[in-house]
């Protein structure tokens, strides 16, 4: 069976893709376009993060896109009712819609603006999505936008702006905000340093490095911050407004700020959930066709614990887990130690006697809240050769292991590759 991915000029035809189309009958359920860009700087570095694999980078896409969904929906929920609900929609630095094309299905696009830099991105979203698509400036005070907007959504943008822009953007935006309208924006915190670099006493680091191949990398690096310094920058540029701060919420190293042009907003019944995060270690077809798998997964926050993991072939269930044992590495890992009971395992009956390696299968945990998030989206072969791929670096990097030890580990390994081949 292949996989593959027609291109039409300057399109990739994402739903052709097996895996997507997997992923978004899962999570998503309803009409969705599909098409993505071939610039889309964020499909090009999932490419690069996920080794070339173009199943990974395609899936990773729209799971980053669902990610973001999730959390506008609930903070929608929690302000207005619903994403429906929420009036006048701009997804600034928006780039080719890897957000957009979610929204224009639950909002409506006479509803959702949108802007970025690239002229090209713009074309593409209003021919795509028929939003209103106006272009971005590197001047915050040049912005060619009027508002007012009740829901401004910036996700990846203050990741990357010295101290400088970082104020000026948050400035300008704040001041296209309706009264009681909510900004969302993203940044890294200085927590995902881990203490290896010196971060200067304002509470702001900016690099030059970025995913970007064509900004200005003085203007446009990679930063992380302090919550301190982020309510300082508000504080300066508007004292009236009220802010949150939700940890990883975005795509588990992003932090969501949710900002209420309001003063003296209670954010006590905001329940934000954001998700849970995970890892797969073992994943392995035994002799007899079935799957033994094992991981942990935990609440991002510590705060909704997970519920249940669920692990579908081919979009059937096949298997699921609703007890966790002790990880005390795990809690150690997270520095939570709430996320102690994160460990999981089971052994998964193939769903059909002439199934193949090349059945898709799919690994998600839920919350006690009911948030799902999808951790692994791959064949059989794909997820057994990654855990054989896993197994060999932790070989290699045993440079003082026994000989016959890790002979027979690599026996085990061949043996393993050469069932998947046989299938």
């Amino acid at each position: 069976m292949r996989m593959e991915n027609q291109v039409d000029g300057a399109v990739v035809d994402a739903g052709s893709n097996l895996l997507v189309r997997r992923v978004l009958d899962d999570q998503w359920g309803r009409p969705l376009d599909t098409a993505i860009h071939v610039d889309d700087e964020m499909l090009l570095h999932g490419y690069e993060l996920y080794g070339g694999s173009r199943d990974q980078a395609l899936t990773r896409y729209f799971l980053s896109g669902l990610n973001v969904i999730s959390a506008l929906n609930q903070v929608a929920s929690w302000r207005w009712g619903s994403l429906a609900d929420a009036g006048r929609i701009l997804d600034f630095a928006s780039g080719f819609g890897r957000v957009t094309r979610f929204l224009v299905e639950l909002t409506g696009r006479e509803r959702v603006t949108v802007s970025d830099l690239y002229p090209k991105a713009m074309e593409f979203q209003r021919d795509r999505f028929g939003v209103e698509a106006i272009a971005s400036t590197t001047r915050p005070e040049a912005l060619p936008i009027n508002g007012p907007f009740d829901l401004i959504n910036v996700t990846s943008l203050f990741t990357h702006l010295p101290g400088p822009r970082f104020e000026a953007w948050l400035r300008r935006l704040l001041d296209l905000l309706s009264t009681g309208g909510v900004l969302c924006f993203t940044v890294h915190d200085v927590a995902l340093l881990e203490g290896r670099v010196n971060v200067p006493s304002e509470g702001i680091l900016f690099s030059r490095d970025s995913e970007s191949r064509s900004l200005d990398p003085d203007e446009y690096g990679s930063t992380w911050v302090t919550e301190k310094y982020v309510r300082s920058v508000l504080q300066r540029v508007a004292p009236q407004v009220s802010l949150t701060r939700l940890p990883r919420a975005i795509g588990d190293y992003q932090d969501l700020y949710v900002a209420v042009n309001e003063p003296d907003v209670s954010f006590e019944r905001f329940d934000f959930d954001a998700g849970c995060t995970g890892f797969l270690h073992t994943f392995e077809v035994q002799d007899d066709g079935r799957c033994h798998t094992f991981g942990w997964v935990a609440s991002r926050t510590g705060t909704h614990p997970p519920a249940r993991v669920e692990i579908s072939i081919n979009g059937t269930l096949a298997a699921a887990v609703d007890q966790f044992y002790p990880r005390d590495d795990v809690a150690a890992l997270l520095s939570i130690p709430s996320t102690r009971n994160s460990g999981w395992g089971c052994t998964i009956d193939r769903p059909a006697p002439r199934s193949n390696s090349f059945d898709i299968c799919t690994i998600k945990v839920i919350s006690d809240s009911g948030v799902e998030t999808m951790l692994n989206v791959d064949t059989i072969a794909g997820l057994a050769l990654s855990n054989a791929n896993s197994e060999l670096g932790v070989l290699r990097s045993q440079e003082q292991q026994p000989a016959a030890e890790g002979g027979s580990l690599v026996s085990r390994l061949r043996r393993r590759l050469a069932r998947l081949l046989a299938q």
